[in-house]
């Protein structure tokens, strides 16, 4: 595709770092599902016996529950005996006790709620994510098998040992993201007694979803469940080949929506994530998404191809937004806790009657991460924690605007940081 040089001197240098942070959003051709939804059959395998996870990550050594005493029980199954008979049961929340020593005592906060938590979408998956809070911290622990059990799989075994090609796959990818950030979130909780409630909760894309459960909208096993049929649809709304996606830089909002509309020739191309400032990727028809990319260069833009595996966020995606909305009809949704920005209007929704419709209008229409950052800072936000795997929200915030602070939170290590960053915003 055809790049012409673009007005801002700075792009040679950030164009690197944009490729990085567009990539993360959308799987790849080599990462597409080879489910037979997809065209192409997968082996599928009966889940190994669900006490597997206590003998690959150990006991949580620093706390003082027994390590899944209820993770490790299946049907007909005693607990020093299991069995691999019969299929995985939910079981009710686990309530476990504080750890006595000083790395997972309780810490207690106070002060106004200027903080928002953010929750990445797909992408930010990587092989490991989540193994180091499993052993030492039992609420995330119980998060990954209840996560087990909701899909009747062992999905925590991909996300600990892989293998890559695996955990790549969107019916992996999106329920394991998900699974991750909710784990984080739910060590959060552990350690920090009293933690102050966020102001409002987003998430990108997918992320919405691990923002609906931190909300209490969504119970986190309709949660997963929905994401991977959400992967699954949208992987197989159109057949490989016939969609394109491509980052646009160095041309504005209104710039970018004049391309798509002179491009589209009868055909579908249009903006689908307003990431921030300069960076805003465009979907459509692979032929439309080439013309748009023309255009682009011959207005002083830059035109990105993305290796993907599908136009995601377009009109070419109302297949699976109308498989979604079956499996949204079989769920309920609770009343928000917190207001929660919908990706598909950018605005802080705490209506229950709501949320199914912006969960389906978003499949089919574009991520407005940049209007939600701005609202966020519009609503008194000062600071926010990116909850989950990767670290590429927070790069994000920080070219939309200078007055939000983000903490990444992925992993055991951040999570040291989280008390006096928390202070800081009181």
């Amino acid at each position: 595709m055809g790049r012409g040089r673009s007005p801002d001197p700075a792009a040679d240098e950030h164009e690197a770092e944009v490729k990085e942070e567009i990539s993360w959003q959308f799987p790849s051709d080599a990462q597409a599902d080879r489910s037979e939804t997809c065209g192409v059959p997968i082996t599928t395998k009966s889940p190994p016996p669900r006490w597997w996870l206590a003998q690959i990550v150990g006991s949580p050594s620093s706390l003082t529950a027994p390590a899944l005493p209820a993770a490790t029980t299946r049907a007909g199954a005693s607990s020093g005996s299991p069995s691999d008979e019969g299929p995985v049961r939910p079981r009710p929340p686990i309530s476990f006790p504080e750890a006595p020593n000083s790395r997972s005592q309780a810490q207690r906060l106070s002060g106004p709620v200027t903080v928002a938590w953010l929750f990445p979408g797909q992408g930010a998956q990587s092989v490991g994510m989540g193994r180091d809070l499993m052993r030492s911290s039992a609420a995330a622990a119980e998060i990954f098998a209840s996560v087990d059990a909701a899909l009747g799989e062992p999905l925590s075994r991909v996300l600990f040992e892989g293998p890559a090609e695996e955990l790549t796959l969107t019916a992996n990818a999106q329920p394991g993201i998900l699974a991750v950030s909710c784990a984080v979130l739910a060590a959060i909780r552990e350690r920090i007694a009293g933690l102050p409630p966020p102001r409002l909760v987003a998430g990108h894309s997918l992320g919405e979803y691990s923002a609906l459960v931190a909300a209490h909208a969504l119970s986190l096993e309709d949660a997963v469940r929905l994401v991977r049929a959400r992967g699954i649809a949208m992987q197989s709304a159109v057949a490989s080949g016939i969609g394109a996606m491509s980052a646009i830089m160095g041309i504005d909002r209104e710039g970018v929506e004049a391309i798509c509309d002179e491009a589209r020739q009868g055909e579908v191309v249009a903006p689908a994530n307003f990431n921030a400032p300069g960076q805003i990727v465009i979907a459509g028809h692979a032929a439309a998404v080439a013309r748009a990319g023309a255009l682009a260069a011959a207005r002083r833009g830059r035109a990105i191809p993305l290796k993907v595996s599908a136009p995601f966020h377009c009109a070419l995606m109302a297949p699976a937004a109308t498989a979604l909305e079956s499996k949204l009809a079989e769920v309920r949704v609770a009343p928000p806790r917190c207001p929660v920005v919908a990706n598909f209007d950018a605005q802080a929704n705490s209506d229950a009657d709501r949320v199914k419709a912006l969960l389906v209008k978003q499949v089919d229409g574009a991520v407005r991460w940049e209007e939600s950052v701005r609202l966020m800072h519009t609503m008194g936000i000062t600071h926010a924690l990116e909850i989950g795997p990767g670290k590429v929200l927070a790069g994000l915030v920080r070219r939309i605007t200078k007055e939000i602070k983000v903490l990444s939170v992925g992993d055991l290590a951040s999570l040291d940081s989280v008390p006096e960053f928390l202070a800081a915003a009181a």
